[in-house]
């Protein structure tokens, strides 16, 4: 008789102890040594991102970014190129242009240490201008720069033979007095301010030439990966990027910058305009695979865990139960780390029990995620911190009224948001933010079944099932990602007007038992059942 998928055997504690190792490990992949690991959310992305064109590799935390990048690295230098990786976060809250000079030290540094010793003269240019910007880096932001010229050939006779010509910076520019010195000799000196923005910008040509020297040198063209560059404050990105525009121009030498795209500003429409816009100077590849398309996300995810789970034997449906799986991607929002986070929890709470029909041992139940979605939200609150900034009271303060609208005042986990108030107010950004930070999760685009609204759309999310308390979890009615009807409700609508009135009106209730709405036949409920 063949089993059901919910009377699959349980893994045996030998096959769960095979797992655990190998799931602690993927679920921290980071480093170059674990590339082997990677496994790509859409054919052909490492070679898109290898290309010879400057690019910005954005998607949230968790989503791959660095493995992607270790991965273009690998790939880079297979076909016989040059690839640097360069960690932004080492850098984190240096002030422009600091930042930039230690970048460059740090860059110039590496392409040093890939030329062959028998180009002696180039290193040593190399290193000579990288202890030049080492030397700016220890100066004020503004110093005092002097030119002294001896002029001993001609002979002076008389008066002027004691004459000396000195220029001293004042106010308004630099005045000259004469002062006598001796026959034999006239010195010119002049003083002037100097930044190390002006001092940059002046040996810009300098390192521009040093680059294409060095590349030439190589032979090919080479890849310059920036990890993390969010860590640089975000009113700098664009002056540290179009700096680095400048020089690479012509070099061969091209730009991956990745980052959390709410915390990258790589352009800025200043007077003169600076940075990289995108898609002129630099494509945008995101690697966001969101619950806007449940189906891909699920698939992604469950193809990664399948591949660790079979290094211990064991097949998904064994460990996970028909619920547990959808609830699993629900709690991840489609992010690759959070999912293997929240497994691995979950796991540790199904190893430890006895076992019984509706919780067995070694098997994941959908009450297991429940329990172990609360614990990836204090890395999260933690990830806030460190890249909100100054800006992660105003999220905070935001996410606690969106969770008040949904839990308390509608009772469900989702709320639409007008696409237009998303990009022109500050409110939609820090929503925006939210999404980022997997706070909440973009579902999909949609229109409101009401006349009123005819013409607009919105977009809708779904609160993080780590802000759900158990008690919340078992009244509030769960709307699951193709459940595109459920969503287009008024009621749902959310502002900051709106949130505010409606608390202000509602009433405190009886919690009621959870809805038993129906559904198309062969759709499972997500949250209906223990197991």
């Amino acid at each position: 008789m063949r089993l059901q998928k919910d009377d699959m055997p349980n893994p045996t504690d030998d096959q769960i102890t095979r797992l655990v190792p190998t799931l602690e490990r993927r679920s921290r992949a980071t480093t170059r040594s674990s590339t082997e690991d990677f496994r790509p959310q859409r054919p052909g992305i490492v070679e898109r991102v290898a290309a010879s064109r400057h690019q910005l590799v954005v998607g949230r935390r968790g989503v791959g970014k660095t493995m992607l990048l270790w991965r273009v690295i690998e790939y880079t230098e297979d076909q016989g190129n040059t690839a640097i990786f360069i960690d932004l976060e080492h850098m984190r809250d240096i002030p422009y242009p600091d930042v930039l000079l230690r970048l460059l030290g740090r860059v110039l540094n590496a392409f040093r240490r890939r030329l062959p010793r028998r180009n002696l003269g180039l290193r040593r240019r190399i290193k000579r201008q990288a202890r030049s910007l080492d030397r700016l880096l220890r100066e004020p932001q503004s110093f005092v720069h002097s030119v002294v010229e001896r002029d001993s050939s001609r002979r002076r006779t008389g008066a002027d033979a004691d004459l000396r010509l000195r220029s001293v910076a004042g106010k308004a520019g630099a005045r000259h007095e004469i002062e006598r010195i001796g026959e034999q000799a006239e010195i010119r000196s002049s003083e002037f301010e100097r930044t190390k923005i002006s001092q940059l910008q002046a040996d810009a040509p300098d390192i521009q030439q040093l680059l294409e020297s060095v590349v030439s040198a190589l032979g090919g063209w080479a890849v310059l990966v920036l990890d993390d560059f969010y860590y640089i404050p975000r009113e700098d990105q664009a002056v540290v990027l179009a700096y680095l525009h400048q020089i690479l121009k012509g070099c061969n030498i091209y730009l991956k910058v990745g980052g959390v795209r709410h915390r990258m500003r790589p352009y800025d429409e200043g007077d003169p305009p600076r940075g990289l816009l995108v898609p002129q100077d630099a494509a945008e590849v995101s690697l966001d695979l969101t619950l806007e398309n449940y189906a891909a996300a699920k698939a992604f995810l469950e193809d990664v865990l399948e591949e660790i789970c079979s290094e211990a034997d064991i097949g998904l449906d064994d460990l996970l139960t028909y619920a547990a799986r959808d609830r699993l991607v629900l709690a991840s929002g489609g992010v690759a780390r959070d999912y293997l986070f929240v497994v691995s929890h979950a796991l540790e709470a199904a190893s430890a029990r006895v076992g019984s029909p509706q919780e067995p041992r070694n098997r994941i139940t959908a009450e297991d995620v429940n329990r172990a979605a609360p614990r990836l939200r204090e890395q999260k609150d933690q990830e806030l911190a460190l890249d909100a900034g100054a800006d992660s009271q105003k999220l905070r303060d935001r996410f606690s009224e969106l969770v008040v609208f949904c839990l308390d005042t509608n009772e469900v986990n989702i709320f639409l948001v007008e696409a237009s108030d998303l990009q022109e107010t500050a409110w939609g950004q820090e929503i925006e933010a939210l999404a980022e930070l997997r706070f909440v999760h973009r579902i999909r685009n949609l229109a409101i079944q009401d006349s009123a609204y005819r013409g607009r759309r919105f977009q809708a999310f779904a609160l993080d099932l780590s802000s759900y308390s158990q008690s919340r979890l078992e009244r509030i009615t769960h709307i699951l990602p193709d459940e595109y009807g459920r969503m287009r409700s008024p009621n749902l609508i959310y502002t900051p007007d709106l949130a505010n009135q409606r608390s202000r009106e509602r009433r405190p209730v009886a919690p009621e038992s959870p809805a038993t709405e129906s559904v198309e036949e062969g759709q499972p409920r997500l949250f209906d059942g223990n197991s």
